[in-house]
């Protein structure tokens, strides 16, 4: 999970936290950017878009040091109100709408919240002027996660496990490596801190070496509430 934001923008925000950022964004935040603007966030839904959910998972992790549940969006409901604030009045219907309006400096905010990998292909169907940079808040962050998981059932013949166990034995592979990297996502394990495969040169806007801690999702319960919390 990283904020996208216009490269002059970057340098700005190379000290930002997730537990910082809700101090520092918004039209009367602290966070000043290099022409003087506010740190603004882009944050669609969060019941429908995942970058938004993920986005509020990691600041509100950063303040308990635990993954998100509903429990822990309702024992913050002062919170995500503030949260609320950290955006433009009107919220882009998507992640892939913000992104766009972001880089042609349109939609009256800084920044969009947005998983690593879905930049990667933004910036690269996107002409050179028009990428943008990653910003990686310190901390856990919450995002997307890619589970390798064997069925059992009453048609599963001997010959198909024996085919999913080579399968999975490539995921678990430098192969499998190399495709996840190929998509733009990092090997690692949850909790744990990961980096990405790609060259910073076939990844243009973000950081491969940059480690990272995960966070498991809440799933689409904590989403909901987080919609809710915020309006």
């Amino acid at each position: 999970m990283v904020l996208a934001v216009r490269p002059p923008d970057a340098d700005a925000l190379a000290t930002l936290s997730w537990k910082s950022l809700p101090t520092a964004a918004g039209p009367d935040g602290t966070a000043t950017l290099a022409a003087g603007d506010h740190l603004v966030l882009a944050l669609p839904d969060p019941g429908a878009n995942r970058a938004t959910s993920y986005a509020l998972q990691s600041i509100l992790a950063a303040s308990s040091g635990k993954p998100v549940d509903k429990a822990a969006v309702a024992a913050a409901a002062s919170q995500p109100a503030t949260l609320a604030a950290i955006g433009p009045a009107d919220q882009p219907a998507t992640t892939s709408d913000a992104l766009t309006e972001l880089a042609g400096g349109q939609g009256g905010f800084t920044a969009v919240s947005v998983v690593e990998s879905d930049l990667i292909a933004f910036n690269a169907a996107a002409g050179a002027g028009a990428r943008l940079t990653a910003v990686y808040p310190d901390g856990a962050t919450a995002g997307d996660q890619v589970f390798a998981v064997p069925l059992t059932a009453g048609w599963i013949d001997p010959t198909l496990t024996d085919a999913a166990s080579v399968f999975l034995a490539y995921l678990r592979g430098p192969g499998g490596d190399q495709a996840f990297a190929t998509s733009g996502l990092r090997v690692g394990r949850p909790g744990a801190p990961s980096a990405g495969a790609p060259s910073a040169a076939a990844t243009p806007g973000v950081d491969p070496s940059r480690s990272v801690r995960t966070l498991p999702d809440g799933g689409s319960g904590v989403a909901a509430a987080l919609a809710a919390a915020i309006n």
